[in-house]
């Protein structure tokens, strides 16, 4: 392509500028597309974090078994609460946690409770190679002695869940956003 020298550039130019630009649009625009995100995870990480998360949840708020969390919370686990400040900084302070509340549930101080998960709130991201950032989004029920139970609470969190080997094991919780649905006597 030959250009001239015109009083507003090269003639030909333009065109030339747009062929470029067409060919490398097209050329990033197709490896944007082959390339998952660079924070994907594989659909077999994504099945084994939602399952730690229902694993950690069903002791918490269900069979209240606290012994088996030591598996599934990291020793450095740190755990905050919008309302309630820092409340752990390890995996044996969580665990003890767990622990008090079950004792409280069965003493009758404190009502047993259930945590339902919005799964179509959840997000999970990679974190380089340390772990998965989960976000999303959960309802807690309160359970009654007559067996109905009735909505009290919903809340946003984020979780950092790191592999240990095997098993994914909770190592960071922030609990936010909690907002109040029913009053709570």
């Amino acid at each position: 392509m030959m250009m001239t020298r015109t009083a507003s550039g090269f003639a030909g130019a333009g065109r030339l500028m747009a062929a470029i630009l067409a060919m490398l649009v097209f050329a990033t625009s197709h490896d944007a597309v082959a390339e998952p995100p660079s924070d994907a995870v594989t659909p077999e990480v994504q099945q084994a974090v939602l399952q730690a998360d229902a694993d950690v949840f069903a002791i918490v708020f269900g069979n209240c078994q606290w012994t088996q969390l030591k598996s599934l919370v990291a020793r450095d686990m740190e755990f905050y609460h919008d309302r309630h400040g820092r409340m752990a900084t390890s995996g044996d302070q969580f665990i003890g946690l767990i622990r008090k509340k079950c004792a409280r549930e069965a003493s009758g101080e404190d009502y047993r409770a259930r945590r339902e998960l919005d799964r179509d709130s959840v997000q999970l991201h990679a974190i380089g190679d340390f772990g998965v950032l989960e976000i999303g989004t959960h309802r807690f029920f309160r359970l009654h002695e007559d067996g109905s139970e009735s909505l009290v609470e919903q809340a946003a969190f984020a979780q950092i869940w790191r592999r240990d080997g095997k098993r994914w094991k909770l190592a960071r919780v922030i609990s936010y956003g909690h907002e109040k649905l029913a009053e709570q006597p």
